[in-house]
């Protein structure tokens, strides 16, 4: 009969002392595939799962934010798409940074409506705007309470060099829509740039400006 051998707590020891220290500890779990987790802007109408903030400065090539966030979840457009000036996504006119802002009828009025239930999930709103003509900015929540409201001073201080200036809104009840308007012809006279939106679990976001999240987030 063979006897059992039972190491001593002298050996026991000897052993732990000599592993490495990261030899008990539990191996990692394996990430998703393609090790990247979903976007929670990016699925047209369904409210993010997890806080966020989502981002869109409409880089080149322009077309590309047709695909993302801002695009599949309003109405909102290219100017000249809209106007049917042109077929292009890619198409910037004479606006080298952002975008000439339309819903689907260049008129006196840009209604940009946001999908829902996403939009009630929005808890932060920030766009920077350039008024060519004066016009009123204004945010109502899904129910269609006003919850902001600004007035838009024309700004010829850089025509077409990305001068926008940045507009804040806090929307603890999300937004149904925004909308621009004015006496004058909106569509193809007002800019838009560097548009953000904290979405999800507000109490997980914290407040920041444009420029603390242009950098990290995408």
């Amino acid at each position: 009969m063979r006897r059992s051998v039972v190491p001593s707590p002298l050996f026991i020891l000897l052993m732990v002392a000599i592993l490495p220290p990261n030899a008990l500890a539990q191996a990692p779990v394996a990430a998703e595939a393609g090790g990247h987790s979903a976007d929670p802007g990016n699925s047209p109408h369904s409210p993010p799962s997890t806080a966020a903030v989502l981002t869109e400065t409409f880089d080149d090539p322009l077309g590309g934010w047709r695909t993302r966030w801002l695009a599949t979840n309003t109405n909102m457009t290219n100017y000249y798409l809209c106007a049917g000036d042109s077929g292009d996504e890619n198409y910037r006119g004479n606006n080298p940074c952002g975008l000439w802002i339309c819903d689907d009828n260049p008129n006196n009025a840009a209604i940009i409506t946001l999908a829902q239930p996403w939009g009630a999930s929005i808890r932060r709103f920030e766009i920077g705007i350039q008024a060519f003509v004066d016009a009123t900015y204004t945010i109502y929540d899904p129910d269609g309470v006003v919850v902001y409201a600004s007035s838009l001073p024309i700004n010829y201080s850089g025509p077409y060099s990305c001068s926008t200036t940045p507009y804040v809104a806090n929307t603890p009840s999300g937004i149904g829509r925004f909308e621009i308007t004015s006496s004058s012809q909106v569509e193809g006279n007002m800019a838009i740039d560097n548009v953000s939106a904290d979405v999800g679990d507000v109490t997980a976001l914290l407040s920041r400006s444009w420029g603390s999240v242009k950098a990290i987030y995408r």
